[in-house]
């Protein structure tokens, strides 16, 4: 299993709870530096997406992408280690964890986009809880992608408590699973989610637009790993 199936595996289980966001669960073997703060006009390549007006522009290994405003870097303690991006609306003591956006690099040879779908709905089957539902995958366009799907999850997650003590009351969370497909390494994932009555379909759409990969700035950066290890 490769490191970005591992880690998928490890975020499907904590789902969006913060009590979670800094699981201990294995590292990649290529740690990924976390993404850049906003970035000025003139700091990114030239793009093709475009970015709403007054949105932060952020970009990271091989990717840009627009945030609305207000949303930030999850904190050290917060974010999840095996994301190259996690940002999202702040967690300040909400009794629901709030919306939040992933970003991961597939650094091995697992297959084409069909297969990585289908292992990542295995995963996703087996780690969140058992209500979860998984919806009919549709294709998207993204600017500099191959070709991309997504689809989404619905699931309830457990009453906790957060990394600051707080309680998160059980919470009916709307998903979205985006899989980006490149010509070879590496590829991408993205994962926005948030409580339902707080999922902002036209906002999502407005993110996934801004969205552009360019894989072939990090690909001399990316060693193939060992898909059968582990």
């Amino acid at each position: 299993m490769s490191a970005w199936h591992r880690g998928i595996v490890a975020v499907a289980a904590s789902g969006l709870l913060v009590v979670l966001g800094a699981c201990d669960a294995a590292e990649p073997s290529a740690p990924q530096d976390f993404a850049n703060a906003t970035v000025a006009p003139g700091g990114v390549a030239e793009r093709t997406a475009p970015a709403p007006d007054g949105w932060t522009l952020r970009q990271s290994a091989g990717f840009s992408i627009a945030t609305p405003p207000g949303w930030e870097p999850r904190p050290d303690e917060q974010r999840v280690r095996q994301a190259a991006m996690d940002v999202g609306v702040p967690y300040t003591g909400q009794s629901s964890p709030p919306p939040r956006l992933l970003v991961f690099l597939e650094r091995g040879h697992v297959g084409e986009l069909e297969l990585r779908e289908q292992l990542l709905r295995l995963q996703l089957t087996s780690s969140l809880p058992s209500d979860a539902t998984l919806d009919t995958s549709h294709e998207v366009e993204i600017a500099g992608a191959e070709r991309a799907v997504e689809f989404d999850v619905f699931y309830t997650t457990a009453e906790v408590r957060s990394l600051t003590e707080t309680p998160l009351k059980a919470t009916r969370i709307h998903q979205v699973e985006l899989i980006v497909e490149t010509e070879g390494l590496p590829k991408f994932g993205f994962r926005y989610a948030a409580p339902v009555d707080e999922f902002d379909e036209e906002m999502w759409e407005r993110v996934r637009d801004s969205i552009e990969v360019r894989p072939d700035e990090v690909r001399d950066q990316v060693e193939p790993l060992d898909v059968a290890e582990g």
